[in-house]
């Protein structure tokens, strides 16, 4: 059993084994119930984190910030840095990796480009998330998905779950549909405002990264199972 994800980066789901996942799970409920009992997390102190953002995500961006900081530890943050970061004169994204490892202890990138996280991580030392790449991942979406399922359904086997959006909101159902959720007897729609066609594309895109994913065994995370893409369901989570 994973007990630590100790200098792991969070590129994509199907990075994450079932004993990973499972500790995930086991770690934000237990943080839970520390913060409803009124007590404090500590367990960042002393950590800084670093939010590189190369396009807006209000949300998103916050929701790291306030983690880390509900984790006490500290945030330095770049909130356009399209603009206001070295990339304006130049420097790459693997440079930056090399740069922000002296000044943070793990780094969330968002970046309108697919791939841009890996090619931070593979410049850094130190751990990297992905907050967004473009049409690539969003794994901590896809996580918090799961957490919430399992809140509210206490399963993940033989659900029926319903995703709504817009057409270019592809990337977090992609990452869904593509995670470590199993649905063992169950089915994923898709519903939202593009075409029939659309929807069907989207759903072979899924299927191509479900089969590409890793074969575990164990607690049927992993598990393979039939998706169907239509234009209209009734949606379970909104993206």
């Amino acid at each position: 059993m994973t007990t630590t994800l100790y200098g792991k980066d969070i590129l994509d789901v199907q990075s994450l084994t079932d004993d990973e996942v499972h500790l995930i799970m086991e770690t934000a409920a237990r943080y839970e119930r520390v913060m409803k009992s009124g007590g404090r997390l500590l367990n960042m102190d002393g950590k800084t984190l670093a939010t590189l953002f190369y396009e807006p995500s209000t949300r998103t961006r916050l929701s790291f910030e306030t983690a880390m900081l509900r984790l006490g530890g500290t945030v330095l943050s770049v909130a356009d840095a399209k603009t206001s970061s070295s990339s304006k004169k130049g420097e790459t994204i693997y440079d930056t990796g090399k740069m922000i490892e002296g000044y943070a202890d793990v780094a969330v990138i968002r970046h309108p480009e697919t791939g841009s996280a890996a090619e931070l991580a593979a410049g850094s030392s130190k751990p990297v998330i992905n907050g967004g790449d473009g049409a690539g991942q969003h794994p901590t979406q896809a996580l918090l998905d799961l957490y919430t399922i399992i809140k509210e359904k206490g399963k993940t086997e033989g659900l029926t779950v319903g995703m709504s959006g817009r057409g270019s909101e592809k990337r977090t159902d992609s990452t869904f549909g593509s995670s470590v959720i199993s649905t063992d007897g169950g089915e994923i729609y898709l519903h939202g405002t593009g075409s029939v066609g659309d929807a069907g594309e989207h759903h072979r895109r899924i299927e191509e990264e479900r089969s590409g994913s890793r074969d575990q065994s164990g607690s049927g995370f992993g598990s393979s199972e039939k998706r169907r893409a239509v234009h209209d369901a009734d949606p379970e989570r909104t993206v």
